[in-house]
């Protein structure tokens, strides 16, 4: 054993390793040096991010780097680093990379550490189960010593198996049975020609030699029973040296056994931060990519940009070529003028012709002021809608801030939504390995089941064949009996009552023999049971951590949700710790319960083995003494005989007598005994059927135990099953609330992208509106020209009324190509124009429904009301084709009016 402890006390700890591996770092504790190990799961995480720290010599760990909410640590800085430079981001990856790169090494060193401490204790549990092994054979040895020691061997008398005392008795009872025939037939018979001196002599030296014989066979025979004793002793206490050892050894297998899962908790605690690690940096990659898409999108919007600023830079240039156009087209005109004035004097002639032409032309002069006046009140209207076109522009900035803020809590909140959903992840991968752990209790359970019940097997196998050999004992004893029955001399009535008292010792060994298994299997069975226990209250533990667990879990997650959670997770937590207290206390009970019963019945059978061993001895006791009598009483009847030489005959006669009634005195002793025996037999038997009624009841209140153990394990499972039921209701409202969350983002938008073509197409609108005032100014000042030159030509129409017809004439074929070039650019911008229109009139539409419920009669207001009034009034939709056909109209009367004053004026 010392040896033993010093092959232990040799063997590296994993803690030693662990220091020897990692070099010149300081030895931290083993809470700091295992972050995940069983005694700080139930710790804060800011516990557990301060032990990792320590561990990795001030290094990040993943979940400092993992993404979180924007008021978080690590997550926030790299979402927030998400909209800045590249550069950062990519520096920001290559710095997690690197510290990625680092634990992954650090880590892979602890495993290599953990992997040679396996490898260690593999050659330590190899050497104990070597030197179990040896302590197996020995024990075997030692049995198959006891065996060949009770095998019976073949003699010249019948066959006995109850072992080297009984085939010593066997043997002197036959010597000296053989040496008793002699004296009795001389007895008998004694011959004619002897004298009665030497009959004196003859029998006297019979009866010494047979009194020494008698002697030395009593004392081999004390001697042999002593050095059976002794050797018995010796086998006893090799043996309960032999079980010392063995639970010395099983001591020494479940520490280590305990050890190594222990380590194996730790690699599992290591892999699942390995695989957390990955975890993030695939987050961070994802991250990275997402603001890579950002980034080209709004590069995308910033080429739209330009691309419509370059399209407005266009238009701008075409406007100004068409200003120009205007302008060569106006000092043309003044060319013209200037010719025509050179003509008036020609022109008077032809006055009269004038005079008709000029009343149809003060007639066409009132319908132009008509459609001036009109042209007014549109222009006021316009007026009027850019002011509530830019007063809804206002409304809808507005709305557009709001809709920002909007998004960005939107955005808050699906940030939000994105950590709780990486959490429930990680809460989905630690339960599925939870169960694959359990998975692996319940097979390594299965298979201490199945090795149980094997060795059950081989047990009652073993116990089976035993009753078959008490059985052949038993015959045999039965044979012995006959035999010593039938010997009828004193030495045979001796050697019947040492056979008697051998059976009974053996028999008491045999009982001893079985008590002390039964003992052993008791105690087997009560270690089994702590055992048992010992599995529960750890199974009991992990789940009072995992009922921790996930309530913590709940907790933070329902700091976010709903009161109906934080009520339905708070029910969920006190049903659960009334299940654990109930289940903890239920076991506590049971087995104070089974531990006093346990002591009783040990207690019974240790009294019951010592009253009985007591009453033995006493019987063997009382034997001794009546063997002693009986050899006093014969050496009297020696002293007698040297005494009385003469009265032999007499006296051999009386001797006769009295050994017949000593004979009868003994067989009625002896059949007391037997009587004795008898019922010491019954009452062992009933006591054994005692005891096997204990066992079985003891049997029975296991079997109640063990269909308890599985009603609470099914309650544990319908509680965890419900839990789980619960939490996936809470992921689907969880999903559906995404759902939701999305469906709104895209709403969201939609009505953006719908804010941003009505606002282009306001735009769009108000500059064209402004275009068109800028016309409607150009052709005010055009018809303000054309009146003075009206008037003028009104006064000297006449006298060139002839030279104005080949001018009209001359006018009308070159410019008639010009007017045709103009007025299809001005139809085509017109159409482009009333396209524009009609789109922006169909968005506003949408946008303004009030305005579509207005009076249609407003439109056919009296011209007597003011301006302002009608303007405000009127809708514009409805003023701008009138504008258009107004413009249209003019435009025609002006080219018609130009063409016939050329062709006057023009000879």
């Amino acid at each position: 054993m010392q040896a033993y402890r010093d092959n232990f006390k040799q063997t590296p700890c994993p803690s030693a390793v662990d220091l020897q591996a990692a070099g010149p770092a300081p030895p931290p504790a083993t809470a700091s040096r295992l972050p995940f190990s069983r005694s700080q799961r139930g710790r804060d995480t800011s516990a557990s991010g301060a032990s990792i720290s320590a561990s990795v010599a001030g290094g990040l760990t993943p979940r400092m780097m993992s993404p979180g909410p924007p008021g978080a640590g690590g997550g926030g800085g790299v979402s927030g680093g998400g909209g800045g430079d590249p550069s950062a981001l990519l520096r920001q990856n290559q710095e997690l990379r690197q510290r990625l790169a680092d634990e992954s090494h650090s880590y892979r060193r602890r495993l290599d550490t953990y992997k040679q401490a396996q490898h260690n204790q593999a050659n330590l549990v190899s050497r104990l189960q070597s030197k179990i092994q040896q302590y197996r054979q020995r024990c075997s040895d030692l049995e198959d010593r006891m065996h060949e020691t009770i095998k019976p061997t073949a003699g010249t008398g019948p066959k006995l198996t109850t072992g080297p005392t009984n085939q010593v008795l066997c043997s002197t009872s036959l010597t000296l049975g053989q040496s008793s025939l002699p004296c009795s037939s001389s007895l008998d018979s004694p011959p004619p020609s002897c004298s009665r001196d030497y009959v004196d002599d003859v029998l006297f030296e019979n009866l010494s030699s047979d009194y020494e014989k008698m002697q030395l066979n009593c004392g081999k025979l004390q001697k042999r029973i002593d050095s059976m004793e002794e050797d018995k002793k010796a086998v006893e206490l090799e043996i309960q040296r032999i079980l010392k050892d063995k639970n010395i050894t099983e001591l020494n297998l479940r520490s280590e056994e305990d050890r190594s899962s222990r380590l194996r908790e730790e690699t599992i605690s290591l892999r699942e931060e390995l695989n957390r690690v990955s975890l993030n940096r695939d987050l961070l990659e994802q991250q990275r990519i997402e603001s890579d898409n950002l980034i080209n999108l709004l590069e995308k919007q910033k080429s739209d940009l330009e691309y419509d600023l370059d399209k407005l830079l266009l238009e701008k240039c075409d406007l100004q070529e068409k200003h120009e156009k205007l302008s060569n087209n106006s000092c043309s005109t003044s060319d013209e003028l200037k010719t025509v004035q050179n003509c008036l004097q020609e022109a008077q002639e032809e006055r009269k012709k004038l005079r008709i032409q000029s009343v149809d032309q003060c007639n066409e002069i009132g319908e132009l002021k008509k459609e001036l006046a009109i042209l007014d009140k549109a222009r006021l209207e316009l007026e009027t809608d850019n002011l509530s076109a830019g007063e809804k522009l206002k409304c809808l900035q507005l709305e557009k801030e709001k809709i920002l803020q909007d998004l960005a809590c939107v955005t808050r909140d699906r940030g939000d939504i994105h950590n709780q959903l990486t959490a429930m992840c990680r809460k989905k991968e630690t339960l599925n390995e939870e169960l694959m752990r359990t998975r692996q209790r319940l097979e390594q359970t299965t298979e201490t089941n199945s090795r149980l019940n094997r060795n059950l097997e081989e047990m009652v196998k073993d116990v089976e064949e035993k009753q078959v050999v008490i059985d052949l004992h038993e015959k045999d004893t039965h044979r012995l009996n006959e035999l010593l029955a039938a010997l009828r001399s004193e030495k045979e009535s001796l050697e019947s009552v040492l056979f008697d008292t051998n059976t009974s010792l053996e028999a008491t060994e045999e009982r001893r023999s079985q008590l002390e298994r039964d003992l052993q299997e008791a105690l087997v069975r009560e270690e089994s049971l702590k055992n048992h226990v010992a599995r529960l209250q750890k199974e009991l533990e992990q789940c009072q951590r995992k009922a921790q667990e996930t309530k913590t879990q709940l907790l933070n997650a329902a700091r976010a949700a709903e009161s109906d959670f934080n009520q339905k997770i708070a029910n969920l937590q006190a049903c659960a710790e009334e299940a654990a207290k109930r289940h903890g206390e239920e076991i506590l009970q049971l087995r104070n319960a089974l531990e006093k019963r346990m002591q009783q019945a040990l207690q019974a059978l240790q009294t019951a083995k010592d009253d009985e061993i007591e009453k033995l001895q006493e019987r063997l006791a009382t034997l001794q003494a009546h063997l002693e009598s009986l050899v006093q009483q014969h050496e009297e009847a020696l002293i007698r005989a040297e005494s009385e030489k003469q009265q032999a005959l007499l006296i051999a006669h009386r001797d006769k007598q009295a050994v017949a009634e000593r004979l009868e005195a003994v067989s009625r002793d002896l059949k007391t005994e037997q009587e004795s025996l008898d019922r010491s037999r019954r009452e062992a038997n009933a006591r054994d059927e005692k005891q096997r009624a204990a066992i079985a009841q003891l049997k029975d209140e296991m079997v109640q135990m063990r269909t308890k153990e599985e009603e609470h394990k099914i309650k544990l499972e319908e509680c965890i099953r419900k839990q789980e039921l619960q939490l996936s209701s809470l992921r689907e409202e969880r999903e559906s609330l995404c759902r939701m969350s999305e469906e709104l983002k895209m709403e969201i938008r939609l009505k953006e992208d719908r804010m941003e073509g009505t606002n282009n197409e306001l735009q769009d609108a108000l500059r064209k509106s402004k275009e068109g005032e800028g016309f409607i100014d150009s052709l005010r000042k055009e018809l303000t020209d054309c009146r003075r030159q009206l008037a003028d030509s009104n006064i000297e129409r006449d006298k060139y009324s002839g030279s104005n017809k080949e001018l009209r004439d001359h006018v009308k074929r070159v410019e008639s190509a010009k007017t045709e070039m103009q007025l299809a650019a001005t139809s085509e911008e017109n159409g482009q124009n009333e396209e524009r229109l009609l789109k922006s009139r169909q968005q506003c539409s949408k946008l303004d429904n009030e305005k579509r419920q207005l009076q249609e009669e407003l439109a056919k207001v009296e011209g007597r009301r003011p301006v302002n009034s009608i303007y405000r009034e009127l809708p514009w939709r409805e003023i701008l084709p009138g504008c258009r056909w107004h413009c249209k109209r003019r435009t025609a009367a002006f080219v018609k009016w130009l063409s016939g004053w050329r062709t006057k004026t023009v000879p």
